[in-house]
């Protein structure tokens, strides 16, 4: 059952205001940019939580065979390693959901 005040931890997210300055640095930058920005911003959210960024470990996942082999055919046409992959979408999943 929900507590009283889970609206108010659910709503209570900071709010980021951006300059003009920073919104047009923004549009200026190449995809190659982005992407270091925003896998620098990855590693700066787990180094806060005191994780090593590097650390891995092996687990194993049961995932339909032929979603299996349409993902990596398709990680394969755009030069991706699939696990590389999997773990992106984990990471942007997780960001977007904190």
């Amino acid at each position: 059952m929900a507590e009283k005040n889970d609206f108010y931890k659910v709503n209570q997210r900071p709010v980021q205001y951006f300059n003009q300055d920073y919104i047009d640095q923004c549009q200026s930058m190449s995809h190659i940019e982005i992407i270091e920005k925003i896998t620098e911003q990855q590693n700066l959210f787990w180094s806060l939580q005191n994780r090593d960024v590097e650390k891995s470990c092996l687990i194993s996942l049961k995932v339909n065979d032929l979603l299996l082999e349409k993902f990596k055919d398709v990680c394969e046409s755009h030069n991706l390693k699939y696990q590389t992959q999997i773990k992106k979408l984990m990471m942007n999943w997780v960001l977007q959901n904190n």
